[in-house]
């Protein structure tokens, strides 16, 4: 076809087309638009992901400090069990249990939960087996067999140690999740950014294929039957009108044109027919016999219809035959003297038949 397009899409109407190029557009964007949803949520997701690190390495921290803080104590109830501290160390005690419970809520990853749960149970076994009776002989003011027993038990800061050892590296290994995750939260950001530019590159460019299409099946044709307007106006013979095959409005616009042109055409063929015919009735007025008349006659029909030669016969009220009545440019003058009779010849079975002679060129 002239526009290069599908016979279906050509052939769809204007509305038609508008729903088509809309649709594309929808169907991309809304494609695009759902992996940037998607990308989105994965986004959010990664974003509470590292805050969630964040908060589990700030409570590691503090945690630290937290046994670092009753190691101290311990160290002090061991110098001097005369020192006013048991309510001071029990209450960091229950401090640290209850971070290490928290702690336990926020750390998702499996290898991380093993690790903590090493940490929490060590804990409750440490402070269980050794801390547990000594403040009690403490607090019950039994300050000789407290001060045995944690003599006696001081390799539980040994322990306490480990545990400070086995959170610096459940520390560390937080720190290398929140570096991967940060890594992976930064991809989906660049993700994200490359999906928002294909969207405006996607709709910058179905916005020009939607010019470039509308351009092609709407604006051009139109434009070029506008121009065609003034030109069938003062046509004066057949003109190809471009567009009428298409089964869209186009194709019904160039279809009328055609049909405004033949109407136009045939409307000039009657005006020339009415002005001829008045210009060969006017010539004939003056006639006053059949001679004069018949040579006027046939020297108006040759100058109008571009004759070489005519010839005209009169009927004969005698016998009702074919008789010589005027010639234009005869090259044979034993032609005035042929007659014809009803039936004879060409002549005279056009007039039996009251039918006309037509004869084309070969």
């Amino acid at each position: 076809m002239r526009l290069g397009l599908p016979t279906w899409v050509a052939n769809l109407g204007l509305r038609q087309k508008m729903m088509l190029a809309l649709g594309l557009m929808l169907a991309v964007i809304g494609t695009n638009g759902l992996s940037m949803l998607r990308t989105q949520q994965e986004v959010v997701v990664a974003r509470a992901t590292v805050d969630r690190t964040y908060r589990i390495i700030d409570a590691t921290y503090q945690l630290s400090l937290s046994l670092l803080e009753q190691q101290g104590l311990l160290r002090g109830l061991i110098l001097d069990p005369e020192a006013q501290a048991p309510t001071t160390l029990q209450q960091s005690l229950d401090h640290t249990e209850r971070q290490l419970q928290r702690l336990r809520v926020d750390v998702q990853d499996a290898d991380q939960r093993r690790r903590l749960e090493q940490i929490q149970l060590d804990y409750q076994d440490w402070r269980r087996q050794v801390l547990d009776r000594s403040l009690q002989l403490l607090l019950q003011q039994n300050a000789a067999a407290a001060a045995g027993s944690l003599a006696m038990q001081a390799g539980s800061l040994r322990q306490l140690d480990r545990l400070l050892h086995l959170l610096s590296e459940f520390q560390a290994a937080e720190q290398v999740l929140l570096a991967q995750r940060d890594e992976a939260r930064h991809r989906l950001n660049a993700r994200m950014y490359q999906l928002t530019l294909v969207m405006l590159a996607a709709a910058v460019l179905i916005s020009l294929l939607t010019l470039y299409f509308m351009d092609r099946t709407v604006v051009r044709p139109l434009a070029e039957l506008t121009e065609l307007v003034p030109v069938i106006a003062r046509a004066e013979g057949p003109l190809a009108i471009p567009y009428e095959e298409r089964r869209d409005e186009i194709g019904g616009v160039s279809r009328a044109l055609q049909d405004l042109l033949t109407r136009g055409l045939a409307q000039q063929d009657l005006d020339w027919i009415r002005r001829e015919s008045a210009a060969i009735l006017q010539a004939l007025q003056p006639c006053d016999g059949h001679e004069v008349f018949g040579e006027t006659l046939l020297a108006q029909l040759a100058r109008t219809l571009g004759l070489g030669y005519a010839l005209a016969y009169r009927v004969r009220e005698q016998d009702g035959s074919l008789v010589y009545c005027a010639a234009y440019g005869l090259p044979d003058a034993r032609a005035r003297q042929q007659r014809f009779g009803r039936g004879e010849g060409l002549p005279g079975q056009c007039l039996l038949e009251r039918r006309l002679l037509s004869l084309d060129p070969v």
